[in-house]
């Protein structure tokens, strides 16, 4: 430890330490005559609150003075103030660095706007719009543009970040006319936190001739923030007049051919559905003599008073069942005629003949059982001849559900067969 004569001169205090390899980085306390043993860290010195040693060696005793409670931090030698002063803005300019640095590399984020100021005359109008997409990470925006003569419009619903790319593509309202495509990376370019909430336009000018686009964004240079044009295009434009008229015309065109084409369509429409219904008809009139076999054996039940309720004799009620036979033969002789011809699901007639042959022969085994009355008044035919009546009932259920089945899939291929035959006479154009 060493003292000097101006050291002796300094008032009691706080003070750079008197050793060389220790001035920079700590300070000692001066009692007014002497240096203690007292030392701290030059950053706690400066930051902290800086008191008088509480205890002393017994060779340094505190001096008292008017204010010996709380010693203040004096200003050290002029050359050591100097040296103290620089330390202190260099570690001012590098937390401002640092500062800067951190900036440089946080994400942020800002509005979206767009422009459209139409310069146009008379030769090449403004007639249609075109379109802007946007797109930022996730996030797409496509719409039409409204002229908004300069003043800028935001679009909703999006935002630029730096962190991800904005993509930005102009679209125009003619597919023949260029289109334009432009990823925007703003951090690349220029821009750093401080421009959050700034907005990135899109601005378009559209001449007689071309479409002008400008892309602007926000940038930063240190803590300056400023704005500048980052993509710059010029795109042709068609004559929209000739455009227009060139597309009316077309659709005029393409209008007239459709409405040929759909005349044309429902004729052969119109000829294939009277085709059908001709053909159908020919093919259920053929197999009618079969698949109708249930509804003619009812009208000649009918017609016959097979199943009436008043009394009758039984010569009489054979006479009925003799004419109902008859009737039923005649069925089955067409039936068999029809089924000789070629016949779609034949396996069903064969089965429905084969059915209503035997309900014939059933009540043709009834009418021989009525040739021997049998006693029994006020009682009917079925009670009397209840086996040859419980035969007959089978039978006319079976044919009943033949006739169906046969109905049902005849009508199936029928369909079918018709709608081939009508599509390859009358195909659509």
């Amino acid at each position: 430890m060493r003292g000097h004569v101006a050291d002796q001169q300094q008032p009691a205090g706080w003070y750079p330490s008197p050793e060389p390899e220790l001035s920079g980085r700590f300070a000692r306390y001066w009692d007014g005559a002497r240096w203690t043993n007292h030392q701290v860290e030059l950053h706690d010195a400066l930051t902290s609150p800086v008191v008088e040693p509480t205890t002393e060696p017994a060779a340094f005793p505190p001096e008292p003075s008017g204010d010996a409670g709380e010693p203040t931090l004096s200003g050290p030698p002029a050359p050591r103030r100097f040296i103290w002063l620089a330390r202190l803005a260099i570690a001012v300019i590098f937390a401002l660095l640092m500062s800067l640095f951190v900036v440089e590399r946080v994400d942020a984020s800002g509005p979206l706007g767009y422009s459209l100021a139409n310069e146009t005359t008379n030769v090449n109008p403004l007639a249609n719009r075109p379109r802007l997409r946007l797109t930022s990470g996730e996030v797409t925006r496509e719409f039409p543009i409204a002229q908004t003569a300069g003043r800028l419009s935001q679009v909703g619903g999006i935002s630029w970040s730096l962190d991800e790319p904005l993509i930005v593509e102009f679209i125009p309202a003619f597919e023949a006319e260029e289109s334009h495509r432009v990823v925007v990376d703003l951090r690349r370019d220029g821009a750093s936190a401080l421009n959050a909430g700034w907005f990135v336009r899109v601005d378009v000018v559209a001449t007689n001739g071309s479409f002008e686009i400008e892309i602007s964004q926000p940038v930063a240079s240190g803590l300056f923030r400023s704005r500048q044009v980052s993509h710059r295009i010029s795109l042709p434009r068609s004559n929209e007049r000739m455009l227009i008229a060139a597309l009316e015309a077309e659709q005029e065109r393409e209008a007239e051919r459709r409405r040929v084409a759909d005349e044309a369509r429902r004729e052969v429409q119109r000829a294939k559905a009277e085709c059908e219904r001709e053909e159908s008809a020919t093919r259920r009139a053929a197999v009618a003599p079969i698949t109708g076999l249930q509804g003619l054996l009812q009208e000649s039940l009918n017609r016959r008073g097979i199943y009436g309720t008043g009394t009758i004799t039984f010569d009489d009620y054979r006479r009925r069942i003799n004419n109902l036979t008859s009737d039923m033969q005649a069925h089955l002789n067409t039936a068999e005629r029809a089924l000789s011809e070629p016949q779609p699901a034949t396996g069903e007639f064969e089965r429905v003949i084969r059915d209503y042959s035997a309900l014939r022969q059933a009540w043709v085994d009834f009418e021989r059982a009525l040739r021997s009355p049998r006693p029994g008044r006020q009682r009917t035919f079925k009670d009397l001849y209840p086996i040859e009546s419980d035969a007959i009932e089978r039978l006319e259920e079976r044919v009943r559900d033949a006739a169906l089945a046969a109905s049902s899939a005849s009508s199936r291929v029928i369909t079918s067969e018709v709608r081939g035959l009508c599509e390859s006479r009358h195909p659509l154009p």
